[in-house]
């Protein structure tokens, strides 16, 4: 019996961006991006829609942000895993982005490979949101190292 895809929702203000995850996402095998969406609201609307087994977000979009997003994600009960994909490199919204329900945050300089790895370890995760998860994902911003 074949295994079904993982259906992601890509939420990023920028098309470029949407249209580049979409092009990296759609060569992988067992990953199929369901939607688009641009910003919170439409993001909210289409997670509501197409029930994707995992949302890629960014934390900057116009109207409501994506901790705003989270929480009316959590308020829902919705079952989707959230990866935070984010050029904020503020570990401070990382470890925010984790409490408020994302399964794990990945900076935009992240390799193609280690994010299908990413997104392929949140849907696996088992068990929805989990702040274990920000360890497994999130490395230090770009050019800092972990402080203890």
């Amino acid at each position: 019996m074949a295994q079904q895809p993982i259906s992601v929702l890509i939420v990023d203000d920028h098309p470029v961006v949407r249209q580049g995850l979409r092009v990296l996402l759609e060569v992988q095998d067992g990953i199929e991006v369901v939607g688009e969406a641009g910003d919170g609201a439409s993001a909210l609307a289409l997670a509501a829609e197409r029930a994707p087994d995992v949302i890629l977000l960014d934390l900057k979009l116009p109207g409501m942000d994506g901790l705003a997003v989270l929480g009316e994600l959590n308020a829902r009960h919705d079952p989707s895993r959230v990866l935070v994909l984010t050029s904020v490199t503020d570990h401070t919204s990382a470890a925010a982005a984790v409490r408020a329900g994302a399964t794990g945050v990945l900076y935009k300089d992240v390799d193609p490979d280690a994010l299908v790895r990413a997104i392929r370890a949140v849907h696996d995760s088992g068990g929805g949101r989990d702040a274990a998860a920000l360890s497994q994902c999130a490395g230090p911003p770009p050019g800092r190292s972990h402080q203890p």
